[in-house]
């Protein structure tokens, strides 16, 4: 396993090059070691003992297995929970959902219409759904006062 590759006084070391005690969180180590970092710019030595110490214990703690606590955290809205991948995945609103499933349901019926194309609307589905949840909190472009869009300059 990756944690017996070191032990425990390397361990131990690896945390107080940071300045950290045993039990500190990923969210601590990476302060800890964006605060050395800055302050050992010019020393190469020591900048890269504090790169190895993060390094190190950054993927100890990613080949830990969590504790089921930990996933009591997540808000029960995301669909990542159910999935287990946090806050990557969220459920769509009624409106994407809307506009996505009519989309969806057009092509099937053009790819019925059109059996020989089927394959082609297919694409045109995957492409129109994805490309949708890609634009989905984006910002709206800049509009002018008639409606048009673009960025508003005087002339």
């Amino acid at each position: 396993a990756f944690g017996e590759r070191l032990t425990r006084p390397q361990w131990l070391r690896l945390y107080r090059t940071l300045g950290l005690d045993e039990g500190a969180t990923g969210a601590e180590i990476n302060r800890a070691a964006g605060r050395l970092r800055r302050k050992y710019a010019k020393d190469e030595e020591a900048l890269e003992r504090v790169e190895q110490a993060q390094l190190w214990l950054m993927t100890k703690l990613l080949n830990e297995p969590q504790e089921p606590e930990a996933y009591a955290s997540e808000p029960s809205g995301s669909m990542g929970s159910a999935w287990g991948l946090g806050g990557l995945v969220e459920a769509p609103q009624a409106a994407e959902l809307g506009s996505t499933s009519f989309l969806m349901i057009l092509f099937a019926l053009l790819g019925c219409i059109a059996p020989n194309q089927a394959t082609t609307f297919i694409g045109f589905a995957a492409m129109t759904c994805l490309s949708m949840i890609y634009q989905r909190h984006r910002p709206s472009p800049v509009q002018d006062q008639f409606g048009r869009d673009g960025e508003v300059q005087k002339v």
